[in-house]
């Protein structure tokens, strides 16, 4: 069942510019303009047109902390001009991307946020991937933390010694015509699961993942089977207070050209 907000370590807690109306991001990403997009992910490549692959999205934060594929570029996405432009990372389990430096961000018992504005490339099979790190390679029967959309809705989950806890909450408002923005994290005491403006998901767990560089990067845009296509990313590495949470979600929505 569904818990209050249990917040253990104030310091985590809207940590970030001080402004409580102002997400200080770690990184943001606009991918709806191919002029901050490159085909390679050392940054080379451009222009990106409608059907190249991508290799980079720029952090539009400032900080530098771009969005690459997470493997080789053989395993780039695509940007499609349609719909105002996006990025679709398509059922190949082998494509996603990971943002720079935030592989560690998520170890142990340390807060994160991570907002994105999406829709559904098509059916759900089985489960779309929206954020994923494995820290064996047998994942999920090693630690794992995920994001995904499933038929039951938006959840965030843990895997900690092969038993698995997470939060849900209902996915109605993504289709394949309909874009949304989903957000989730970890408060250093619960799991935390969000679609739009709506009532929050949130379940305890104190456990730690592994402290480790694990068996694959953190992947912000997943690794398949479903098709995800993505307007803009934004992570945060702290769990941002309310204020800075609408602020943020309300930030990433404009990118995308949504209104919540």
């Amino acid at each position: 069942s569904l818990v209050g907000m249990h917040f253990t370590d104030p310091n985590s807690i809207g940590g970030g510019s001080g402004d409580p109306d102002e997400p200080d991001w770690y990184a943001l990403i606009d991918a709806t303009n191919p002029a901050s997009m490159y085909q390679n992910i050392n940054l080379t490549g451009q222009p990106v047109v409608n059907g190249n692959r991508v290799g980079a999205v720029l952090d539009i934060s400032g900080n530098g902390n771009h969005w690459r594929a997470w493997d080789d570029d053989s395993t780039r996405t695509e940007y499609k001009s349609a719909n105002g432009g996006y990025i679709e990372i398509s059922d190949n389990y082998h494509r996603g991307m990971a943002i720079d430096g935030t592989n560690r961000l998520v170890d142990g018992r340390k807060p994160f946020w991570v907002v994105m504005a999406i829709r559904l490339g098509g059916p759900i099979n089985s489960h779309a991937v929206l954020m994923d790190k494995d820290y064996s390679d047998n994942a999920p029967l090693g630690d794992e933390l995920a994001a995904a959309i499933v038929e039951e809705g938006l959840f965030c989950r843990k895997i900690v010694n092969d038993v698995p806890i997470g939060a849900t909450v209902n996915a109605d408002a993504i289709t394949t015509s309909t874009w949304g923005v989903v957000s989730f994290g970890y408060d250093g005491t619960n799991l935390t699961a969000r679609v739009n403006l709506e009532t929050k998901g949130v379940v305890e767990d104190t456990r730690p993942l592994a402290d480790d560089d694990g068996y694959m990067p953190l992947r912000i845009g997943g690794n398949g089977p479903s098709i995800v296509h993505y307007k803009a990313v934004g992570f945060l590495d702290y769990y941002p207070g309310s204020a800075e949470e609408v602020a943020a979600i309300e930030a990433v929505a404009n990118i995308a050209g949504l209104t919540l």
